[in-house]
C-alpha cells in the first residue's frame, strides 16, 4: 500500500511538473456522461447501486457482486441526435472475492462538414463565369467530413474483503480526435463500497486520482483533475413493490463557476437522485432528477437479459434517450430461455 501511495505522489509531480501543461476544465467532460439507460432513470446516481458490469464506469468496486459473466451494450442519442454515447463491456467473477472487467466509451459527433467558398478570391453569393464558361454562384460547399470522437478504454478489478466492505480500480486509456488532431491519456480511478448499517448501501469513487495527462499531436498538453463522487442508496419493500432510493453527490476542483449546481471556493458541486420501483423483479419504474433536470425510465427482465430506457429532459440542447441491455450468463436465467 505505501509503495502504491508513493507512485501516486510521484506520478502527481511529475505531471504537474512538465512544461506547457495546462489545467483542461471540461477535458474529461465526456466521462461525466454516465452509462446504462438503469441509471440515467434514477438521475444517475449510482455509485453506490452499481453491480453489475456497468460498475467499471460507476464503481469499480461493484464488480464484485456478479454471480456469472455479462455482458453489457448502450446506445444514446444525446441533445436531439446530435452527439451519439455508445458504451460495451463485459465483467466476469474469478472467485467469490475478486472480479474483472472491460469497458469501451465513445462520445462522437460525426459528419461535421468543413466548408469553403468554391472561389475564395470573389465575395459570398457572387455571380462569375468559371473555368468551363459556366455561370455559377459563389457559394460555400463541404469539402470534406470529419467526426469529433472522445474514447475511453477501461480495464477493472475488484475485490471483496467481507461481505460488507469491497474496494476495486480502474486503469483507462483515453484517445481524443477532432479532424487532424488527436490525442492520448492515461489515468486511473479508485472506488470503494459498504454496508455501514442493515440494508444502506454506501460508495465513494476518486477519479483520475493522479491527474490524467492528456498529450495532443500538436504539441498541447493537458491535465483531467481528480474529482470525487460519493453515493448512498437504500432499498425497503412495500407489498409486492421493492423500491430503491438513491442519491449522489459529484465534487470537482475545477472551478467551473456557473457550471455547477454549486460553488464553494475552487470546489463545485453537482446533486443527483432518483427512485426505482420494481415489480416482482421482472418490471422497473423510474424517476429522478440529473442536476436538477428531469429523467425518467423503465427496465423489464426477460430471461437471460435485462433490457431498459431512459430519458433525460434539457430546456436548452434538447432531450436525451438512452436504451441498454445487459445479458447475464448465468445458468437460472439462461433454463428461462
Amino acid at each position: 500500500m505505501v509503495r502504491k501511495l508513493a507512485f501516486f505522489l510521484f506520478f502527481i509531480a511529475w505531471c504537474r511538473s512538465l512544461g506547457g501543461v495546462v489545467t483542461a476544465k471540461y477535458a474529461g467532460e465526456f466521462l461525466r456522461t454516465g452509462v446504462g439507460a438503469r441509471a440515467l432513470g434514477m438521475g444517475g446516481a449510482y455509485i453506490a447501486v452499481a453491480e453489475d458490469v456497468t460498475a467499471v464506469y460507476w464503481n469499480p468496486a461493484g464488480l464484485v457482486s456478479m454471480e456469472s459473466l455479462q455482458v453489457h451494450g448502450m446506445h444514446a442519442e444525446r441533445f436531439a441526435g446530435i452527439v451519439n454515447w455508445d458504451f460495451v463491456g463485459a465483467g466476469l467473477p474469478v472467485n467469490d472475492n475478486l472480479a474483472m472487467g472491460f469497458g469501451f466509451f465513445r462520445l462522437g459527433v460525426d459528419g461535421i462538414p468543413f466548408t469553403r467558398l468554391r472561389d475564395p478570391s470573389r465575395d459570398l453569393g457572387e455571380f462569375y463565369v468559371d473555368e468551363y464558361g459556366r455561370r455559377v454562384q459563389n457559394d460555400v460547399y463541404a469539402y470534406k467530413m470529419v467526426d469529433d470522437a472522445e474514447m475511453a478504454f477501461v480495464f477493472s478489478f475488484a475485490k471483496k474483503r467481507s461481505e460488507r466492505f469491497s474496494y476495486g480500480g480502474n486503469i483507462k486509456v483515453i484517445r481524443k480526435s477532432a479532424g487532424e488532431y488527436g490525442a492520448w491519456g492515461l489515468g486511473f480511478d479508485v472506488g470503494i463500497r459498504m454496508n455501514p448499517y442493515r440494508d444502506l448501501r454506501v460508495g465513494l469513487v476518486l477519479l483520475d486520482g493522479t491527474s490524467t495527462l492528456l498529450a495532443w499531436n500538436g504539441g498541447r498538453r493537458e491535465l483531467i483533475l481528480p474529482n470525487i463522487k460519493v453515493g448512498a442508496a437504500y432499498p425497503f419493500r412495500w407489498s409486492s413493490f421493492e423500491c430503491l432510493t438513491v442519491f449522489d453527490v459529484h465534487l470537482g476542483f475545477e472551478d467551473r463557476g456557473t457550471a455547477a449546481q454549486a460553488t464553494w471556493g475552487r470546489m463545485d458541486f453537482d446533486f443527483r437522485g432518483g427512485l426505482e420501483v420494481r415489480f416482482r423483479e421482472r418490471v422497473a419504474i423510474r424517476l429522478g432528477t440529473d442536476r436538477g433536470r428531469f429523467t425518467t425510465g423503465a427496465g423489464i427482465s426477460v430471461s437471460a437479459f435485462n433490457i431498459d430506457y431512459g430519458y433525460m429532459t434539457h430546456a436548452d440542447l434538447g432531450n436525451t434517450h438512452r436504451i441498454s441491455m445487459t445479458f447475464f450468463w448465468n445458468k437460472d436465467r439462461l433454463s428461462r430461455l
